[in-house]
């Protein structure tokens, strides 16, 4: 294999009888963000362009991708330009090939069952439409799970004589049994696949991943995963996970260029699934075949690996104590408020960034929007019957200052809000 410090150092190719060098900039060496002590959180904030006019705290949307990556895909995209086709279909497809080896080993699988993907969305359709299902077969899902994602299962529906069960979870909730029991009870000798969210999009309840696929084993069903919010915020390994399928945006919480989204395929199933776009005959067994549609921006891809690193640089487990140590902050202070209810588990085994909460008084748009006008605090909405409210997503790079400007924010909206 090509190594890397060669590639970037000394790479070339023969055109024509033309030697082209291909002037990679060396990838920036990470500050040191980690000590003895634990994370520098004033410096990991100072590696991002934020707002002087805006609060971010809807991070749950689209995480900011720090300066250096920022730095970096322009640099490669400049780089890729001066020969666009040498770039993109000779010299970037080796340099993506050490990109999806570092992102296998960062998920706990192995290359050859990594399919790069623009989003978790496209993923998990290419999954879903891809398979071979029987008439009457059944879906099994939560009516919790990601709307684009619902959208595909009744697109199936009306494609093909199947079948989707949607059940309600009770969350918010700590008790794991209770999440699965109500996917047992949906079972049926029809059900041939279950679905469901590692993370709940619209409250940050975290399901038991790895429970669930147990229980898909048990009854002989493949067991798919939307990974969205998991993949950097909780330590993923698909291997332990044991998922057939599992689907999640790098552009989320690794920080990652959009664009890069990631599709693990159990590599003994690949051939089992089709591709949505037309692939060589002789790859029905390879991950490659999911990737045939057309021409990409290689340099997304590439730069991830520098997203990776800087995500890396701080430590999963790290990120995540942060992350609850942002929500507890300001959890604790305004759950004392009589008016005030919460969507989202409080226990931190079942909670993420992501919260959602409300104030009696107050719908979740208005309360959103006077948020952000009244205190620059930006915040998403949720409508979805069993939690209605905002989510709030903090980040590793929000301030002990920004969630004291939240609870000021959520404490005049209380005081005010109608009796």
């Amino acid at each position: 294999m090509i190594r890397r410090d060669f590639m970037r150092r000394f790479l070339v190719s023969a055109v024509g009888g033309i030697a082209i060098p291909f002037s990679t900039t060396a990838r920036p060496v990470p500050k040191r963000m980690v000590s003895v002590h634990g994370p520098n959180w004033e410096r990991v904030r100072s590696e991002y362009a934020l707002s002087d006019s805006i609060l971010n705290f809807h991070n749950a949307g689209l995480n900011p991708t720090p300066r250096r990556i920022s730095k970096r895909l322009s640099e490669l995209t400049a780089q890729a330009n001066e020969v666009p086709a040498l770039s993109q279909f000779r010299q970037m497809p080796r340099m993506v090939v050490e990109v999806r080896e570092k992102m296998a080993s960062f998920l706990g699988c192995k290359p050859t069952e990594l399919s790069f993907q623009v989003n978790t969305t496209q993923a998990l359709e290419t999954i879903l439409l891809g398979m071979d299902l029987p008439e009457h077969a059944e879906i099994l899902t939560s009516d919790q799970d990601y709307p684009s994602i619902l959208n595909t299962l009744d697109l199936l529906q009306r494609r093909k004589n199947i079948k989707v069960v949607k059940v309600s979870l009770p969350t918010p909730t700590s008790d794991d049994e209770a999440l699965i029991e109500s996917f047992r009870a949906a079972i049926t000798p029809q059900t041939r696949v279950l679905l469901f969210s590692h993370i709940i999009n619209i409250n940050g309840q975290i399901l038991p991943a790895k429970k669930l696929c147990d229980l898909a084993k048990e009854h002989g069903i493949l067991s798919v995963v939307d990974g969205a919010h998991a993949v950097g915020q909780l330590p993923v390994n698909l291997s332990q996970i044991g998922c057939d399928c599992y689907a999640t945006s790098f552009h989320k919480w690794v920080g990652a260029p959009v664009g890069n989204g990631g599709m693990y395929i159990r590599e003994d199933l690949i051939p089992d699934i089709w591709p949505n776009w037309g692939a060589p005959v002789g790859q029905e067994h390879s991950i490659e075949k999911f990737e045939h549609s057309g021409t990409h921006p290689l340099p997304i891809r590439i730069a991830l690996e520098d997203a990776l690193d800087f995500h890396l640089g701080i430590g999963t487990e790290n990120k995540r104590s942060r992350l609850l140590e942002l929500n507890k902050w300001w959890i604790d202070e305004v759950k004392k408020l009589p008016k005030v209810y919460f969507n989202s588990p409080l226990e931190e085994s079942h909670r993420s960034s992501i919260i959602n909460v409300g104030i009696t008084g107050w719908s979740p748009d208005k309360l959103s929007t006077y948020l952000r006008k009244e205190w620059k605090v930006f915040t998403s909405i949720s409508m979805h019957p069993q939690a209605k409210g905002i989510r709030v997503s903090p980040n590793v790079y929000t301030s002990r200052q920004d969630v004291e400007t939240l609870i000021l924010g959520i404490k005049q909206a209380h005081q005010s809000a109608p009796e």
